[in-house]
């Protein structure tokens, strides 16, 4: 006699082919409206038309099915456009009321606009979900229009959208319901390490670093995420990351970032300027070059040089430069300014 699971994934239109403790592999035997995206153990997540999500847990005594609707509604501060990207079932270790450690599992969704939902959000309850948080390395600070410090870096001159913190900081919208600040505090050796918010410089699905390819490694205590990207071209670049989650998914670690070389892309936003070039006065700009690696320097002590100074004759408010000498700088290159 077919089981519930069994039929389940028969209707899905999926058929097993391999089962083993750690894989399993489903084939599917035609297409349909419901498609099948995560399996942990007896666990599996459908999207039915990329629109809801279908989540059937056979873990339990008694089987549970749970159907959500991926929207604002259900899913809070979803940006406008947002579509499903991936979806990832993770084990997770949680304390209950008597402290004691318990066994369970969350659902991440990763969706196109950079975002990442977790359920079991609030009360244990499955279908209740929350955005989670991705704080970047330490040292690595965020874009401010205004703000120098521990946390922010000053650089007016980007989009709008940029400024604005997925999710909402607590301590900024001074709304309790948000679970996060705009940093994570800790302490080391060295004393206190404040970490920001991750950056994302664009928000589409060719550019969420969240994007991986085959599978990824989890424990009841760690799951880690590595980015997949090709950066062909400015318009598909993304940070390369590995990602670490200790709490199923609810809040994201950059653990380690990928360098670019010398034959990086144009990385990041088109920016715009506000000011006049005469605001700045006479200011001159010069190149970043990362120092590699090499089978002489293995780890070398220092990581980049600057290059001489390049003397700017214009520049315009979409930061269009003309330079009083040949500057042989290629699309790609990382320059800073500065003001004599």
């Amino acid at each position: 006699m077919p089981t519930l699971k069994n039929s389940l994934i028969y209707l899905a239109g999926y058929r097993k082919i391999f089962d083993n403790k750690k894989y399993k592999v489903y084939r599917t035997n035609f297409l349909l409206f419901i498609s099948l995206k995560a399996v942990w153990f007896d666990i599996y997540v459908y999207t039915i038309f990329n629109r809801y999500v279908l989540i059937v847990d056979l873990l339990r005594v008694f089987p549970s099915v749970s159907l959500v609707k991926f929207s604002s509604t259900s899913f809070p501060g979803l940006i406008k456009g947002s579509k499903i990207m991936k979806i990832i079932v993770i084990p997770w270790s949680s304390l209950d009321n008597n402290l004691v450690s318990v066994k369970g599992w969350r659902c991440n969704i990763f969706t196109t606009k950079c975002q990442i939902y977790y359920n079991f959000a609030k009360n244990g309850c499955q279908n209740s979900w929350r955005e989670s948080v991705v704080w970047d390395l330490p040292g690595r600070r965020y874009p401010s229009k205004e703000l120098s410090n521990e946390i922010y870096f000053t650089n007016p001159f980007l989009p709008k959208e940029v400024y604005v913190l997925h999710p909402a900081a607590r301590n900024i919208s001074l709304n309790q319901n948000d679970e996060f600040d705009d940093h994570f505090k800790y302490i080391d050796d060295s004393g206190e390490v404040f970490l920001s918010r991750f950056y994302f410089h664009k928000r589409e699905a060719e550019n969420n670093p969240f994007f991986y390819m085959g599978g990824f490694e989890s424990s009841n205590k760690l799951t880690i995420i590595g980015t997949y990207r090709s950066n062909k071209n400015k318009n598909t670049s993304s940070r390369i990351c590995i990602f670490i989650s200790t709490d199923g998914g609810r809040s994201w670690f950059n653990k380690f970032e990928f360098a670019c070389n010398e034959f990086q892309l144009a990385f990041g936003n088109s920016m715009f300027n506000e000011l006049k070039y005469d605001d700045f006065g006479e200011i001159k700009l010069r190149k970043r070059k990362i120092i590699s690696p090499s089978d002489l320097n293995k780890n070398p002590d220092i990581i980049f040089e600057i290059g001489a100074e390049i003397n700017v004759k214009e520049l315009n408010n979409y930061f269009e430069i003309t330079t009083f000498e040949n500057h042989n700088l290629q699309t790609g290159d990382v320059v800073f300014f500065y003001k004599i």
